[in-house]
């Protein structure tokens, strides 16, 4: 899979403006709004998706970790990524390491289903801290 030809059809799918650029070597970032973005990573074995979903909040951090588990538990709520923290614990992660080729389209399902998913974790998240919604998920 050659990851530059796969981000080339991405951006044409995805009606984007101008073409995706390497932000250095087989690293791109693909924007999912005003303040983040996909990273997309060349790997030996394939490639990496990752994305920063949320901030953590100061209250309800141990049941919403709690639901964050039974969410990675066999990939049931996730589709099969992968839910975690950054390195400082600040912020909720979704990534997800691709060992095996896939075509264009595939690829392109991929990417659509992962930003849903970033999407749907971002809403859930809001469940918790000062700004709760108060209803389960």
């Amino acid at each position: 899979m050659k990851l530059k030809d796969h981000m080339a059809h991405l951006a044409k799918a995805f009606e984007l403006r101008d073409p995706l650029e390497e932000e250095s070597e087989g690293v791109f970032a693909l924007p999912i709004d005003a303040n983040r973005a996909v990273t997309i990573a060349e790997t030996d074995t394939g490639f990496s998706l990752s994305c920063t979903v949320a901030q953590c909040p100061a209250q309800g951090r141990e049941e919403l970790f709690t639901q964050l588990l039974y969410a990675d538990l066999f990939g049931q709520g996730t589709h099969g990524f992968l839910l975690g923290l950054n390195e400082e614990g600040s912020e909720i992660t979704l990534s997800y390491d691709c060992h095996h080729e896939l075509d264009l389209e595939e690829f392109e399902y991929m990417i659509d289903d992962f930003t849903d998913m970033v999407d749907f974790w971002e809403e859930e998240t809001k469940n918790y801290g000062p700004r709760a919604k108060n209803t389960p998920f």
